[in-house]
């Protein structure tokens, strides 16, 4: 199996697998046979695929996190396997998140719009949940640009843009919890994923400070080395 890569049918079963949970949670939240479910579909559609996207970046992020652990680099070396996943997941967010998107704007009683949707603060429903929808979108496809492509910005540069992830998460945390009018249900699960990513940085950030301090590479050594997969070789840098 290819670094970055996944096989054919993993990706196809996932997909599937995500489009039928979302179809059954959106279904039995509202009968079929309700007339109140046309009106409802968009909205249940937006939620639905929203909480997937969210769940799904959150693992992004913590996979990010260890991705680039300083034990990983030196003993775990699990590099292979985290960057498959962490792609992947990178790519069906995005699916996840275009379904947020659409749903959101065909959705006639938020009435979010495509320049509400595109254009943070034009939103007349929840400007600023919205807004901060919009700022995640945008973040995001910052960070997988760059991720795609390192060598734009240089490893030290790349690194730099990518440790925003962190505040890109924050930003999809506040989204969801101030977007949903049912927050209150969701409460363990934001509760969960602040937690695991504050726990993973956290853990990251207390073997950074422990380690000894990194020899003086030398004049010769002028710009960060980069592993074939894209990661740092830093052990101090962040995904």
């Amino acid at each position: 199996m290819k670094v970055g890569r996944l096989p054919l049918w993993v990706a196809l079963v996932s997909w599937c697998a995500m489009l039928v949970l979302i179809g059954l949670v959106t279904a039995y939240a509202v009968p079929l046979h309700s007339a109140f479910w046309l009106r409802m579909l968009p909205w249940l559609l937006a939620r639905t695929s929203g909480l997937a996207a969210f769940v799904l970046l959150t693992l992004i992020v913590v996979l990010g996190i260890l991705l680039s652990h300083p034990r990983n680099l030196v003993e775990w070396k699990f590099s292979k396997i985290i960057i498959v996943w962490h792609r992947y997941l990178t790519v069906l967010t995005f699916g996840l998140v275009a379904l947020h998107i659409g749903a959101i704007i065909a959705d006639s009683y938020a009435k979010v719009g495509l320049l509400g949707a595109a254009i943070p603060g034009l939103s007349a429903y929840r400007t600023l949940p919205v807004a901060l929808g919009t700022i995640t979108l945008y973040g995001m496809i910052l960070l997988t640009t760059t991720a795609a492509n390192p060598k734009w910005l240089g490893g030290a540069r790349w690194l730099t843009v990518h440790r925003f992830s962190i505040a890109v998460f924050v930003v999809a945390w506040m989204h969801g919890v101030l977007a949903g009018t049912d927050t209150l249900a969701f409460t363990p699960m934001y509760i969960l994923a602040g937690g695991a990513v504050g726990f993973a940085y956290a853990g990251r950030w207390w073997i950074d400070r422990t380690l000894p301090p990194r020899p003086d590479p030398g004049p010769a050594r002028t710009a960060p080395l980069e592993r074939t997969d894209g990661t740092s070789a830093i052990p101090g840098g962040t995904s």
